[in-house]
């Protein structure tokens, strides 16, 4: 049987919507049951009716998306704690592996691939802290002491 695009790509749909409600309700469910359904619930619809649902799951979509693109965040707690993990254990490699060559390869290959994060978290720091010269104060002369 010869399938177009179009047919694999619903085809893949339907194999993972059984694949779901397979492993929801624990019952025996084939992708021709969800064909089926699928062909039901389209038939008693309009092409209105399908294009607006069509726009609806376009919506949602893109507001989950945009959503979760506000909700993720990269704190400096985050990145200092992995960094700081990373680098313990690539130090573990280098004190176990018998091959200090490799080991230390390897670590200086991992820590130059994060370099960019340790990049982030200096000019982070380097933000958040306070100017040495916001503590001095210009002091102001008291009249004249001649």
């Amino acid at each position: 049987m010869v399938r177009s695009i179009f047919d694999w790509r619903n085809w893949i749909r339907l194999r993972f919507i059984a694949n779901v409600v397979r492993r929801v309700n624990d019952d025996e469910v084939n992708v021709e049951d969800v064909e089926e359904i699928v062909q039901e619930t389209a038939a008693s619809l309009s092409n209105d009716e399908l294009k607006k649902l069509t726009e609806q799951e376009e919506n949602k979509n893109i507001e989950s998306s945009d959503f979760e693109e506000e909700k993720k965040e990269l704190s400096m707690a985050f990145v200092k704690r992995r960094l700081t993990t990373i680098t313990e254990i690539m130090d573990q490699f280098v004190e176990n592996d018998p091959n200090f060559d490799r080991s230390s390869k390897a670590r200086r290959g991992v820590i130059d691939a994060l370099s960019t994060y340790q990049q982030l978290l200096t000019e982070r720091k380097r933000k958040s802290q306070t100017p040495l010269d916001a503590f001095l104060t210009k002091r102001q002369k008291i009249g004249n002491t001649e």
